[in-house]
């Protein structure tokens, strides 16, 4: 039987990094300055597992990194997440995606 514990402790630096996010995402600039990829389509793996189960192993993916994409998406980003990790790097899941951010 699996048991999964969240990683708040270990991200809490990364954490209070994604709650500056402004305007900009360095995965964007170089997927369009490096690889030519005109509008960038970005997706964001959660940190705890499952994505946080809506705050139930974790409520990191609620209060900060869904806030954090949600500004992301704003400023004009294709940005989806959080999303569970490994929910994002299967063949059709990655024709969705240009690259895929994760924070561990």
């Amino acid at each position: 039987m699996a048991h999964n514990l969240h990683f708040s402790p270990a991200f809490d630096e990364l954490l209070a990094l994604l709650r500056r996010v402004r305007r900009r995402w360095q995965a964007a600039r170089a997927l369009r300055t490096d690889f030519a990829v005109e509008r960038p389509r970005l997706a964001v793996a959660g940190v705890n597992p499952h994505a946080g189960e809506d705050g139930a192993l974790g409520r990191e993916e609620v209060d900060v990194i869904a806030p954090a994409v949600d500004r992301l998406r704003a400023d004009g980003l294709a940005v989806d997440g959080p999303a569970p990790a490994d929910s994002l790097f299967h063949e059709q899941a990655r024709a969705r995606y240009d690259a895929v951010v994760c924070m561990y």
